[in-house]
């Protein structure tokens, strides 16, 4: 299909100009036609990624129709879905065109990039997404254009970074994307020679390997360096982060090593540091970068100092060590203090949780799982008035839970997994609560109906306990997971000066399908209840079974008695369901063949009996998971064929039987009447029959006698 003529008309979006047209690029999200003060086309804008309710343009363009227009200055033809080959075009009148944007039209092939040079008064290139991987001389095309001070080519598929006249410079270059790309080489010289007003620099994912060499403290105006996920190793360059303009760096998932340098104590706006092997001692830092990540490294001894500047911090996953208060209770300006963000988990770090939190009004997340505390939680921590998520798994802490907690208003997940906790489950709840961890700990008595009352809990694990009693009749008021609306969003944005916006989200480790499962990313998707491992006994309610958004449901390990509701096949999001090791009795419900999402299925050791259900999913498990239940049988167990069969033999055995008696009487009884007139008529009237009658008659008798006796054992003997 064709969409330009050769006046560069689009025959189904003719090119008119009105008064009334807005110039593009004050706002974005209007595109279209716009002109001079002459009534000249001069900016085209068909790019769809900020188009509003409209959908990719598809067709094939002739680009050369489009440089036709003499007047036109900005060209945007991105993320749509254009077809067709881009060659040197044969006339070129247009020597105005400053912008051009043709990124992410995967179905675009360019020959080479020559057909670039004429557009002398080129600014703004963008080919990202465009697959470039046969241009082999592109940096020396590319550098024909003496104007162009934006150069975005992120996911070309470029291989080959050399070779590049030396010669020529991109000398008003300031932003250069090359993300994306396997050039699996070392930095070459000639990237840091281009220009003097270079600020954006992105070189991720390139696979670019060695060390990181010392020149950026040459491209003195830089303010954005991101060099993450290559093969970097060695260390870091001590003069890296000198320069005074940087205000981001990211140099995440390489392989550096050694000491981090002091000059990083000085103020970034984001430092990345992440998944490397850094190590060392930076208890004596003092860290005031308002985005510090460095989990996944090998650092040691106490935590650093942090500035009041600092929003996030990470320093999950290293070797600290000692107390936590160095880093809660020693802070300057504590009344200024903007932490928003702290995950200290998986070290090393002991003794108690510091009741300094006051200091810290800010704070909306806090990671302290996986260390060794120990003692109680301090109550202040219950007061702080913007906490959303509280996670100190994996320790060991003990006591009661802060009934401070209950009057939290934020509060929305919490995950005390494996400590020593005891007590009741439910009097500290806060009412908006959505994901409760209380697995592996100390807490007995009955779960109460206060349960049912949070109304927004879609995760609850209370797993492994010494819980006792009944399960409640009112757990169908847990109306998120009846629903399936819950409105606590998991995913929040925070916004640095300068515009530059960092997402995260809520994170948490669960045991759904018999393993541990990192739900980072998809906790807000999850449905999930688990009371394995307690002392419930009584039968399940089948208002349980009206929660039919549950995904995951785990009884297993209990005393619970009796059938299984058939409202079970109301379920049908169900994935993962364990019923194993509980006094369940009789038949599995034929319904529960119609959960058709069901993966993973334990309904092993119990009293159930009679034939597992026919269904495609049911059929699908291997025999452990009905193992344990002498008296269950059909596919994948031993068939039930068998006790039919018999069953079978001895209806038919019956008849016979019962075929034998009637033709037995039968016969005897018309036997009778005939021989009765036959005989007794000649018997009466011939005296020397009536001996012979008697005779005959006794014999006869006798032979019936040993045939019945016969019959009648060889029938105790098959009832035996």
């Amino acid at each position: 299909m064709e969409w330009w003529n050769d006046d560069g008309i689009c025959p189904k979006r003719p090119l008119s100009c009105k008064s009334s047209d807005s110039r593009l690029g004050k706002d974005p999200s209007v595109g279209g036609v716009s002109c001079n003060d002459k009534g000249r086309v001069n900016e085209l804008d068909l790019g769809s990624r900020w188009q509003k309710n409209s959908e990719s343009l598809r067709g094939t363009i002739n680009l050369s129709s489009l440089l036709h227009l003499e007047f036109l200055e900005y060209l945007d033809l991105s993320y749509n879905d254009f077809e067709g080959t881009i060659s040197f075009p044969s006339v070129v009148n247009n020597s105005k065109l400053s912008r051009l944007d043709l990124s992410f039209n995967s179905h675009l092939h360019m020959e080479n990039l020559h057909w670039l040079s004429p557009l002398s008064s080129l600014g703004y290139l963008g080919l990202s997404g465009i697959h470039l991987h046969d241009q082999t001389n592109w940096p020396h095309s590319l550098s024909s254009l003496p104007s162009l001070f934006e150069l975005k080519l992120k996911g070309c598929n470029l291989t080959n970074i050399y070779p590049y006249d030396k010669n020529v410079t991109l000398s008003k270059l300031a932003f250069l994307d090359l993300a994306q790309n396997n050039f699996n080489t070392q930095l070459p010289h000639w990237l840091f020679n281009l220009s003097t007003e270079l600020w954006f620099l992105n070189l991720s994912h390139c696979n670019f390997r060695g060390q990181i060499p010392d020149w950026f403290d040459k491209l003195n105006r830089l303010s954005y360096l991101d060099l993450s996920n290559n093969l970097f190793h060695g260390p870091i360059p001590s003069n890296l982060p000198n320069s005074s303009t940087i205000q981001i760096l990211d140099i995440s998932f390489n392989d550096l090593s050694g000491n981090l340098p002091k000059s990083f104590e000085r103020h970034f706006q984001f430092l990345d540091l992440s998944h490397n092997s850094l190590s060392g001692d930076i208890s004596n830092f003092l860290l005031s970068s308002a985005y510090i990540s460095m989990p996944f490294n090998k650092f040691e001894g106490g935590l650093p100092h942090l500035s009041h500047e600092v929003k996030i911090l990470d320093l999950a996953h290293n070797s600290f060590s000692g107390s936590l208060s160095p880093l809660l209770c020693h802070t300057q300006n504590n009344h200024k203090n903007r932490l928003f963000y702290m995950d200290i988990s998986s070290n090393y770090l002991a003794g108690d949780v510091p009741d300094c939190w006051h200091n810290w009004k800010e704070l909306y997340c806090i990671y302290l799982g996986s260390n060794k505390l120990s003692g109680e939680i301090p109550p202040t921590i219950a007061s702080l008035p913007r906490l959303h998520l509280l996670d100190l798994h994996d320790n060991e802490l003990y006591g009661h839970i802060p009934w401070s907690f209950h009057h939290s208003s934020t509060l929305s997940l919490i995950n005390l997994e494996r400590n020593n906790f005891f007590g009741s489950i439910t009097n500290w709840m806060p009412q908006n609560i959505s994901f409760v961890n209380l697995r592996s700990n100390q807490f007995s008595g009955n779960i109460p109906s206060q349960l049912c009352g949070l109304s927004s809990i879609i995760v609850l694990d209370l797993a492994n306990n010494t819980l006792s009693g009944w399960i409640p009749h009112c757990l169908n008021n847990l109306t998120s997971l009846v629903t399936g609306i819950w409105n606590n969003g998991l995913t929040s944005y925070i916004v640095y000066d300068g515009g530059v916006v960092f997402t995260f989200t809520f994170k948490m480790t669960l045991s759904l399908k018999g393993q541990q499962l990192d739900y980072s990313k998809t906790l807000r998707l999850v449905r999930s209840i688990d009371l394995s491992l307690n002392k419930l006994c009584g039968e399940i309610p089948p208002q349980l079974f009206q929660l039919i958004k549950l995904q995951s449901l785990n009884l297993s390990y209990n005393h619970l008695t009796g059938k299984v509701p058939d409202e079970i096949g109301m379920m049908k999001d169900m994935e993962s369901l364990d019923l194993s090791h509980n006094k369940f009795d009789g038949e599995i419900p034929q319904d529960i063949s119609s959960l058709s999402f069901l993966s993973d299925l334990n309904l092993s050791y119990n009293n159930f009996d009679g034939k597992i259900p026919v269904g495609t999913q049911l059929q699908s498990f291997n025999e452990s998971s009905f193992i344990g239940n002498p008296e269950l049988c059909g596919a994948p167990l031993k068939n039930c064929t068998e006790p039919e069969e018999q069953k079978q033999e001895e209806l038919e055995g019956g008849d016979e039987d019962e075929y034998f008696w009637k033709s037995l009487y039968v016969g005897m009884g018309v036997g009778f009447a005939v021989g009765f007139w036959m005989v007794s008529g000649s018997i009466f009237f011939i005296r020397t029959w009536r001996h012979r009658f008697f005779r005959w008659f006794d014999g006869v008798v006798d032979q019936i006698y040993v045939i019945v006796a016969l019959k009648c054992r060889n029938l105790n003997d098959k009832g035996a």
